[in-house]
């Protein structure tokens, strides 16, 4: 999965505990690489196809995850790879969302979960 573009939201998957909704609504205000920590204060599901704003799943849904070394480097990537999009692309959708398609914008939490299950598959990951 290295060198596709949702790696670094895999990565951040796996090695946090954050939920696909949690990820999907992370924003770069909340991550403090220097402190090496993500602050988790913004939750998305679903109602239909539509994104919602939520409260997340438990009261303790406000928290902050800390970081290792690697996904602080991920995640230094991942900006990297958001500014060199944006430069070469005069349609770009600018965010502040740390996790953003090709042309900018937010992924759809369906979209990354359905993309988990034929990962999960491929990767026969489940017996």
């Amino acid at each position: 999965m290295d060198g596709d573009r949702t790696y670094a939201f895999w990565a951040l998957l796996l090695g946090s505990g954050l939920r696909i909704g949690e990820m999907v609504s992370l924003r770069w205000p909340n991550v403090d690489l220097p402190r090496r920590r993500v602050h988790v204060v913004e939750f998305v599901s679903t109602l239909g196809y539509d994104l919602v704003s939520s409260a997340g799943k438990s009261r303790d849904a406000t928290r902050s995850i800390d970081l290792d070394d690697d996904l602080v480097r991920i995640l230094k990537a991942q900006r990297k790879l958001q500014s060199e999009e944006r430069l070469a692309s005069s349609s770009y959708v600018a965010s502040d969302h740390v996790f953003t398609q090709l042309g900018g914008g937010s992924y759809h939490l369906q979209y990354l979960s359905r993309l988990l299950g034929r990962y999960t598959a491929e990767l026969q990951l489940l017996g």
